[in-house]
């Protein structure tokens, strides 16, 4: 099981400093947070699960999740995101919510550090396209959700 912070509904607008380094799990989900700064969760080195979902992030730093090799579990669903984060050495991510947020592209590359991604989840996201599906199944993702997006189907 380990350590979980919970902080839901507080009204906060960043990231606490009070949060115990040897944290499993953090949710801090129904907030105010904006931004993602560089290194914000580096510290949490035993991270498995972090809840970030209804807020209104609108900025991740490329850093932001730097360090965070054990995260497997990352919920950014409902927030302001335009872009695809940037998610850099997580070799254990296999659950990934972007869904109810504005990135209307994904880049082809932008899974490429997350080798044990099982299910990915981007309905609601204004998406028009979509990197080549049999990449992410070659990927061994079971599960993927693309549903209510405003998808440009030319056959291309």
């Amino acid at each position: 099981s380990g350590q979980r912070y919970n902080n839901r509904e507080a009204g906060l607008t960043e990231i606490p400093i009070d949060i115990s380094l040897g944290v499993t799990a953090i949710d801090l989900s129904h907030n105010s947070i904006t931004t993602l700064g560089p290194n914000a969760f580096r510290n949490f080195t035993e991270l498995n699960v972090l809840h970030l979902n209804y807020n209104n992030i609108s900025f991740i730093h490329d850093d932001a999740f730097e360090g965070v090799y054990k995260l497997h579990h990352l919920s950014l669903s409902h927030n302001q995101l335009a872009d695809f984060p940037v998610l850099p050495n997580m070799p254990k991510l296999s659950r990934l919510y972007l869904d109810n947020n504005n990135i209307r592209t994904i880049p082809d590359d932008a899974l490429d550090s997350q080798p044990d991604l099982s299910e990915l989840y981007l309905d609601s996201c204004n998406l028009t396209t979509m990197p080549d599906i049999r990449t992410l199944m070659k990927m061994g993702l079971r599960g993927l959700s693309i549903g209510n997006n405003p998808w440009i189907c030319d056959c291309r």
